[in-house]
Parts: structure tokens; C-alpha cells; sequence
């Protein structure tokens, strides 16, 4: 043994565990400010998106300033012929912007052939004869593979286990 007497103080104490000051599920870490792994994790990453939308608001804010002092101009092309207006980049946008409504909800959409009753309704909206019921005689629009992925998705909900049992 040693000739020097035993410092209370110097004798470091254990300490008691204590729960997460969040959660108060798990056991927190003084080297975690107090709390568990899973919130600390979740405390940094929030504060890492906190900081890159600081920086990216900043970003924005310094570009907006720089363009209010120096307006930046952009050339005009000229018209490669006389006769080009401004409705030819106007029929480009009118081509991809969906079909238009159904005026008539009495008549088929392709073949305008008078239904009364016996109408079938598609996904994309639109009534049909029986001929043109089908999505290949039609043209639909409706996209049924990612509705497909969808409806897959919510049927079958990711399970994860527990990792420790709650006491």
C-alpha cells in the first residue's frame, strides 16, 4: 500500500445513470449533454440543416443584393425569319399542358359517340364508350405504374423492431 492518505475529492464518485433528457427512454451521457445516442444523433443533424439553411438564405439574400445593384441584361435573339412571332414558344407550352376538360359528359372523349348511361369513367377522368374503355384505345394519361408502386408502398409499411426492450 501506499504511505499517502486517500482524497475523498480526488476519488472520483460513480455517477448515477440518468434518462435522456428528451426522450426519457434511454440512459443519457454527460459527454451527450444528457442525452441518448439516437437524440444526440438527431440534435446534430438538425442543427447541421439549420446551418446549411442559414448559409443558403444567405446565399439567396447576397444574390438578390448583387443583382439589385448590377441588372444583368440578356440579348435578344433576333428572329431567325421575318414571319416568327411570339406564338411559336406559346404552342410549345400549349403542348405540354394536359388534356382539356370534357365539355360533353354525355359522349365518348375520343370518339364523341353519344353514351347516356352506359359510360365508362377512366383514371385519367375522362368518360368512354365501350370501345375506347381501355386505357391502350384511349391514350390515357394516367400513370398507373407509379399508382401501382404506390398502393404497394402503403399495404406493405417498413417494421422495425425494437432494439431494447422498454422496461
Amino acid at each position: 500500500m501506499s504511505d499517502r492518505p486517500i482524497d475523498d475529492e480526488a476519488v472520483q464518485q460513480p455517477t448515477e445513470p440518468c434518462l435522456c433528457n428528451v426522450c426519457r427512454q434511454f440512459f443519457g451521457n454527460a459527454s451527450s449533454l444528457g442525452m441518448c445516442s439516437k437524440c444526440f444523433r438527431e440534435n446534430q443533424h438538425s442543427e447541421t440543416q439549420t446551418q446549411e439553411a442559414v448559409k443558403s438564405i444567405e446565399a439567396a439574400a447576397a444574390f438578390s443584393a448583387s443583382s439589385l445593384v448590377t441588372p444583368q441584361t440578356t440579348p435578344v435573339p433576333a428572329p431567325e425569319s421575318p414571319g416568327v412571332t411570339v406564338a411559336a414558344p406559346a404552342a410549345v407550352v400549349a403542348e405540354d399542358s394536359p388534356q382539356p376538360p370534357q365539355k360533353k359528359p354525355n359522349r365518348c372523349f375520343t370518339c364523341n359517340k353519344k353514351i347516356g348511361l352506359t359510360g365508362f369513367k377512366c383514371r385519367c377522368n375522362y368518360i368512354f364508350c365501350s370501345e375506347h374503355r381501355y386505357s391502350d384505345k384511349h391514350n390515357c394519361t394516367f400513370d398507373y405504374k407509379s399508382a401501382g408502386r404506390d398502393a404497394i408502398a402503403k399495404a406493405n409499411p417498413t417494421v422495425v423492431a425494437d432494439k431494447v426492450q422498454k422496461i
